[in-house]
């Protein structure tokens, strides 16, 4: 038996927010992940002592590692950015599909 379109759609009705989720959490990733390449940039090129990075004071690249660090273990909780709150929104849709699929099959028969 094929599902078409229509009724695939019928049948999970969050799909378009899901993906909506899906692709506002990846473009947020690179955007961290921008800030990691940043820090990580910025310690080579201080401990190789490279153009402009002689004359900056360690303690400019270490406070924005220390941002970073407070970024991804407190602010990004804080904010519901992190890993978790998809994780519960996952769930709570497989509760409701499971939920919806018995009952449909309950009352076929």
């Amino acid at each position: 038996m094929q599902i078409s379109m229509v009724d695939s759609n019928r049948l999970c009705p969050y799909a378009k927010l899901t993906r909506a989720f899906v692709h506002h959490q990846i473009i947020l990733f690179f955007h961290i992940m921008k800030l990691l390449v940043l820090v990580i940039t910025l310690y080579g090129m201080k401990l190789f002592e490279l153009s402009f990075m002689e004359n900056i004071s360690w303690w400019w690249i270490n406070g924005l590692g220390l941002f970073a660090f407070l970024w991804f273990e407190f602010f990004e909780r804080m904010l519901g950015l992190d890993k978790r709150k998809d994780d519960m929104m996952h769930e709570k849709m497989r509760k409701e599909r499971l939920k919806r699929n018995f009952n449909n099959n309950n009352t076929k028969k």
